[in-house]
C-alpha cells in the first residue's frame, strides 16, 4: 500500500513540476456524477502533442445500517494528442488506485448484495477518446478505456460483520468511460 501512495505521489509532482502548460483544463465527468460520485479533473499541456491527466472521486453513501457505497479512486493518465493536446483524437496509458468500502448491493465483479467489502484495487489500461471544439474555453471530451484491475478486499457478511474471507481477484475489461465538460484555463 505505501509503495502504491509513494508512486501516486511521486507521479504527481512529477506532472505538476514538469508543467510548462499553454493550457490547463478543469473537467468534470458526467458519468460518474450520474453513480452520484463527485469528481473534478486536471488535465496540462506538456508539449505540443502531450497532455497529464489527474482524475479523482469520492463517493460516500451510507443508505441504511447495512447498505454503503464508499469509495475514492485516482487515475492519472499521460496521453498522446494526434493534432495537438486538447483538440481532437487522443491516445492514453492510465493508472488507476481505488479504496473501496461496498456492503449490501450487488456490484460489477461479482460483488453481491448479502455481503459488505473492504479493501482496494489497482492497476491500469489504454484510453482513446475524442474533445470536441465548444468555444474558447470549453470542450466537451468523450472516452472509453480498457486494461487491467487488481482487487484485494476483505468479504464480510453484510450487517453482523463477521469474517467470511480475504479474496484477490483479476479483472481485464473496461476500465473507464468519461463524458467530461472541459474549462480550459490559458
Amino acid at each position: 500500500m505505501f509503495r502504491r501512495t509513494l508512486f501516486l505521489l511521486t507521479f504527481l509532482i512529477s506532472a505538476i513540476t514538469a508543467v510548462h502548460a499553454q493550457h490547463i483544463a478543469l473537467k468534470n465527468n458526467i458519468l460518474v456524477d450520474a453513480m452520484t460520485a463527485p469528481n473534478l479533473s486536471v488535465e496540462a499541456t506538456i508539449a505540443r502533442h502531450f497532455s497529464i491527466d489527474i482524475s479523482g472521486e469520492y463517493c460516500g453513501w451510507d443508505f441504511n445500517d447495512t447498505k454503503s457505497l464508499k469509495h475514492w479512486t485516482a487515475r492519472p493518465e499521460f496521453r498522446y494528442w494526434l493534432n495537438k493536446s486538447m483538440d481532437g483524437w487522443f491516445a492514453g496509458l492510465h493508472g488507476i488506485y481505488s479504496d473501496i468500502n461496498y456492503s449490501g448491493l450487488d456490484m460489477l465483479y461479482g460483488m453481491k448484495k448479502g455481503y459488505a467489502y473492504d479493501g482496494y484495487n489497482y492497476g491500469g489500461g489504454l484510453t482513446l477518446g475524442y474533445q470536441f471544439y465548444l468555444s474558447p474555453h470549453w470542450n466537451l471530451e468523450l472516452s472509453a478505456g480498457a486494461g487491467y484491475l487488481h482487487f484485494d478486499y476483505d468479504k464480510h457478511y453484510a450487517g453482523t460483520g463477521g469474517l467470511v474471507g480475504h479474496y484477490t481477484r483479476d479483472y481485464y475489461g473496461p476500465t473507464c468511460a468519461a463524458i467530461s465538460f472541459c474549462y480550459i484555463i490559458n
